[in-house]
């Protein structure tokens, strides 16, 4: 995944890998059985994980399963999500009242980083939740008049097929926190000042990782 330049996949495994080991350290894929997997799943919501949790390292789990039996390392006997269920962990949706969203797109911060963290906030909001690892990833070919057109970094990674860029229409207000915090050095190609040419994926997912924090 490293080598694919899809750093934030990578982590995520490496996540799980980590889950697995404080479950049991130095398990074989042979040792993979349906009753194993229920009782790291117990282990799991034990400790206060959600099953959302448990669902994402078990499917990360059945995907390394899928590509043993594939490269004929493992069994297709020894399959042991067909008498084991993901669960399927749903996240619940919450939304902001109106109120609380009005105190946000009027309140004036004191401090710079504020007003930046909030500028970028309402732009994410006010083209329709827009991801902030598509926000760094923007460039002025992106816009086209009242328009903002991109495809989103996730979906390059994983769609090959029909890759269909999301149009969203750009309000004033969008427009002045463009222009306000937009790129100044023509020798860089991106539309704001968080990513350069020539960076390693993995300076990428750092450098956004910093600008959401």
């Amino acid at each position: 995944m490293h080598e694919k330049g899809r750093v934030g996949t990578a982590i995520a495994y490496r996540t799980t890998i980590n889950s697995i080991n404080l479950y049991k350290k130095g398990l074989h894929l042979q040792d993979i059985t349906p009753a194993l997997l229920g009782d790291y799943e117990k282990h799991l919501t034990d400790a206060g994980k959600s099953y959302t949790t448990v669902s994402i390292y078990t499917r990360q789990l059945r995907a390394i399963i899928n590509q043993a039996i594939n490269a004929n390392i493992l069994s297709a006997e020894k399959y042991p999500f067909k008498k084991y269920e993901i669960p399927s962990g749903r996240n619940i949706k919450k939304a902001l009242s109106e109120k609380d969203l009005q105190k946000l797109l009027n309140h004036i911060p004191e401090k710079a980083d504020e007003q930046k963290a909030l500028d970028f906030w309402i732009l994410s909001y006010l083209c329709s939740g827009i991801n902030f690892a598509d926000i760094i990833e923007l460039k002025p070919s992106n816009i086209n008049c009242d328009y903002l057109h991109f495809i989103r970094a996730k979906t390059k990674n994983t769609k090959k097929k029909d890759l269909r860029p999301i149009r969203v229409g750009l309000n004033p207000r969008a427009k002045t926190i463009i222009e306000k915090w937009k790129n100044t050095d023509p020798a860089n190609p991106y539309l704001f000042p968080v990513l350069e040419t020539g960076l390693a994926p993995k300076t990428v997912k750092h450098r956004c990782q910093r600008f959401i924090k």
